[in-house]
């Protein structure tokens, strides 16, 4: 299973409580984005739309999406018809330095072989603001373990190559930004951060 299609199931699970966790985290989202004020927002790795569709629903603001997944920028597109979306990788972002109020990326880099290449591209095209998320290590596998899903992988996620706690995902960001909040919206790290 690709992440994008891993990112629509989660999103699309029956299981009530998947589904309040899901809302937890866009709730979440939503309100560490009003406190950035933006209006010209960019979300790296938008997958089908359904982070940016709660992004763009503060009003007032212009968003653009990019994924390397051409379907899931139909998909997007479908969901969020307000937003512009385009397909893209997110180490080589097509926007000039400082374009954007607001960049967000969410549940990404743990996807990334070089996530250190990407934040430098997410704070490139950044004037501001970031938000970041990444699951919470190793809570995110535990919690998968226990509800039997990726048994023989220790509850790990296949698409998963990076692996990051609150404390280590904090350390990897300051390197280039300075984290204003740390939000834990189990079984994710959220962080609002401002560029250097």
């Amino acid at each position: 299973m690709n992440h994008q299609s891993s990112n629509y199931a989660k999103h699309e699970a029956k299981n009530p409580f998947q589904k309040w966790l899901i809302r937890r985290f866009h709730v979440n989202i939503v309100q560490l984005s009003k406190k950035t004020n933006a209006k010209f927002i960019f979300e790296a790795g938008c997958g089908e739309g359904f982070s940016s569709r709660e992004i763009i629903s503060i009003g007032n603001s212009q968003l653009i999406g990019l994924d390397i997944n051409l379907g899931s920028i139909f998909m997007a597109q479908k969901k969020c018809p307000t937003g512009s979306f385009l397909q893209g990788d997110i180490l080589h972002l097509p926007f000039s330095d400082s374009i954007f109020d607001l960049v967000v990326s969410l549940e990404v880099l743990e996807h990334l072989a070089d996530p250190p290449a990407a934040l430098n591209e997410l704070c490139r095209v950044s004037r501001e603001w970031l938000i970041l998320s990444v699951p919470n290590e190793p809570y995110f596998c535990l919690a998968n373990f226990l509800r039997g899903k990726n048994l023989k992988r220790w509850g790990n996620d296949p698409g998963h190559i990076n692996h990051w706690t609150k404390r280590s995902f904090v350390h990897f960001v300051e390197r280039r930004c300075v984290v204003i909040e740390k939000t834990l919206s189990f079984p994710w790290i959220i962080l609002l951060c401002k560029i250097k």
